[in-house]
């Protein structure tokens, strides 16, 4: 690392504070730059209590201000820097203006941090570091002009979040193409803090964790020794002597640690409800319907249905281009004007090759997300009964993997 300061915004925060800690514990110099003067005092002194000796600065900032920006650049003087953490960000429930006019997600998410980069560029010298903070919620967004202005109609708590993390996720890679000379990098928070490795997943398992969003291996990877029945052991770069997992055709043979293998969560659905008296054993309805998906090109995600109804599950983002008329086509296919879409749906996959053996599992699901206050919008049983898949909104997504993460690792942790 370049000699200098180190800069962090939202070093207050718990993810602010860790990294200033981690900096300070190599001996790097960090200014911590926060919005509140006394929470940051506060911040500063307790990681001086863990690291004495840390050499931290206080510097302050308000990342939804250009006019704030632009004064704490400016008050650095002649200070050598040495990298950047784009740190700060936050999410907001309801629509509001800056005094700049300007939409607070995107000024603090994405404005305020491309504010403060080009503010600083031309201090950093070669090999300097920029790091970015950006969201798995980029993963599910897209991105027009439109969504730059201010729009109360356009504006959702979490869909207009995804859009000013993708706006920097791009920013970013634009950046490191225009100065190669610097190290630009993106860093993804996640849900769990530390989770537990998976010593052994099937094939199967990974498959399903896949479809519910985890970040693993693509199928075309593995589908070669998949299909001869070679298994794959998979190690952590940064810790290579650890075991890793194992990726096998069957787990038979291995002791099962937990009794899931895995729980993951990914946003971006929406649920079509058709509502008629005997729809669900009306044959005639179900090929209609499976003949207006294909027609639209959609994928079922999954289908739950009633004596008197279908819910089917589908991505959101799909049915931006054809849903209207899907939903027109639909009623005529029911013969009834009760076709409704409710959106913001999050599905959570909890995945186990033991789950249809072990009864308790489904009730440790539920009365963890119950004891979180946390609504259940669907639930599936996949087909081969090592999966339960659920529907939450989007906003309590995060919270509910971290209690179902904790209702099937607690007895290990505590251990």
């Amino acid at each position: 690392m370049n000699p200098g300061r180190f800069i962090v915004t939202g070093a207050s925060g718990s993810i602010g504070r860790e990294v200033v800690k981690g900096l300070a514990e190599r001996g790097v110099p960090v200014l911590m730059a926060c919005r509140n003067q006394k929470k940051g005092n506060a911040v500063m002194e307790s990681i001086l209590s863990e690291v004495p000796g840390a050499d931290l600065q206080l510097g302050m900032v308000d990342l939804s201000s250009t006019a704030s920006i632009r004064e704490f650049a400016g008050s650095l003087g002649e200070m050598e820097i040495s990298g950047l953490f784009n740190n700060a960000g936050a999410i907001f429930r309801d629509f509001a203006l800056t005094p700049e006019g300007v939409e607070r997600t995107f000024a603090v998410n994405y404005f305020g941090p491309v504010t403060l980069t080009e503010e600083l560029l031309p201090r950093l010298r070669e090999g300097s570091i920029i790091v970015n903070m950006v969201s798995v919620t980029a993963r599910i967004s897209s991105l027009s002009d439109e969504d730059f202005r201010p729009d109360r109609k356009r504006f959702g708590q979490l869909k207009t979040y995804g859009k000013a993390k993708l706006a920097l996720l791009r920013y970013s890679r634009e950046l490191a193409g225009r100065r190669p000379d610097l190290i630009v990098n993106v860093a993804d928070p996640g849900v769990v803090k530390h989770p537990l490795s998976v010593p052994v997943i099937t094939y199967k398992e990974l498959r399903e964790l896949s479809m519910a969003g985890a970040q693993v291996l693509h199928e075309d990877t593995v589908a070669p020794v998949r299909r001869i029945g070679i298994p794959v052991n998979i190690r952590n770069t940064n810790d290579p002597e650890a075991p890793g997992t194992m990726i096998v055709p069957s787990a038979d043979h291995y002791p099962a640690v937990l009794d899931i293998s895995g729980v993951s969560g990914k946003k971006g659905y929406a649920a079509l409800l058709i509502d008629k008296e005997k729809l669900g054993m009306d044959p005639a309805f179900r090929l209609a319907c499976g003949k207006l998906f294909a027609k639209y090109k959609l994928r079922m995600i999954s289908e739950q249905v009633n004596p008197d109804s279908v819910s089917i599950i589908v991505e959101e983002k799909a049915l931006r281009r054809c849903g209207r008329d899907l939903a027109e086509e639909l009623k005529d296919a029911a013969e009834t004007d009760n076709v409704v879409l409710d959106v913001g749906i999050a599905m959570i996959g909890v995945v186990g090759r033991n789950i249809n053996r072990t009864p308790h599992v489904a009730v440790r699901i539920f009365e963890s997300l119950s004891a979180e206050q946390i609504n259940v919008r669907f639930v599936d049983h996949a087909s081969d009964r090592i999966a339960i898949t659920l529907g939450v909104d989007e906003a309590d997504m995060d919270r509910a993997i971290r209690a179902i993460y904790r209702a099937f690792t607690q007895q290990v942790l505590t251990a």
